[in-house]
This record gives C-alpha cells, sequence and structure tokens, in this order.
C-alpha cells in the first residue's frame, strides 16, 4: 500500500478504525483498551491444547 497523502486522506474518511479515532468517543474506546489490555498486561488469547 502506498502511504501518499490522497491514500492517507482517503482511509481517513472511510476506514472504520479511522473514524472512530476522529469521533467524540476516542477517549472512552482508548481509555477502555488500556485498562482492559494495558495494564493487566494481556495482549493475546491463551493457545489451546
Amino acid at each position: 500500500m502506498n502511504l501518499d497523502y490522497a491514500t492517507l486522506d482517503l482511509l481517513r474518511q472511510n476506514h472504520p478504525a479511522w473514524r472512530l479515532l476522529r469521533s467524540d468517543h476516542a477517549p472512552l474506546v482508548a481509555s477502555f483498551l488500556e485498562r482492559a489490555f494495558i495494564a493487566p498486561n494481556v495482549r493475546g488469547w491463551r493457545k489451546r491444547i
């Protein structure tokens, strides 16, 4: 993927993750992700045997 200005601008306008980051709820989402995954240091699923 070429990361030129036009491509990044298109992603910013259309990609769901970019829309979430631009939304009014971004601080709430970031806070939840930090508390749920970073604070307890849980970043992956356990491997099933």
